[in-house]
């Protein structure tokens, strides 16, 4: 019993090595340019766009309105954000939720939210 606690104690200090935290001022900056898409101006996009940040070289931030396949020409990586809410029984879709992709979309993207379910319906993501 006392041996893996010993062990434990002595190897919970390499846990949180310089570097192992993202916030650390020695944490690297992952070298991808991130566009954020969502709903501009919210409190959730400032908690992504600041998130992000801490992460990747640059951060971008459009509203989904503005996504288009020349418009993430530019950067390595979307992310989709968005949402949807219940308002007089109808579902009303906000950010990258009432958007439609371009068939030619080809940018590595995370979706998140029920943006994944609308990129369902106009891509290969169905069959699978």
């Amino acid at each position: 019993m006392v041996v893996p606690l010993v062990a434990s104690l002595l190897l919970s200090p390499a846990l949180l090595a310089p570097g192992s935290d993202p916030r650390s001022p020695d944490h690297p900056i992952q070298p991808l340019k991130v566009l954020f898409a969502g709903e501009k101006g919210t409190p959730r996009e400032a908690a992504f766009v600041s998130f992000l940040g801490q992460q990747f070289a640059k951060v971008e931030s459009i509203d989904a309105s503005e996504l288009t396949t020349a418009r993430a020409r530019d950067c390595d990586v979307v992310v989709a954000d968005g949402r949807v809410d219940l308002k007089d029984n109808h579902i009303v879709s906000f950010g990258c939720a009432k958007i439609d992709f371009a068939p030619d979309w080809t940018k590595p993207t995370i979706l998140v939210g029920p943006t994944g379910g609308r990129v369902e319906k106009i891509s290969k993501i169905g069959w699978l």
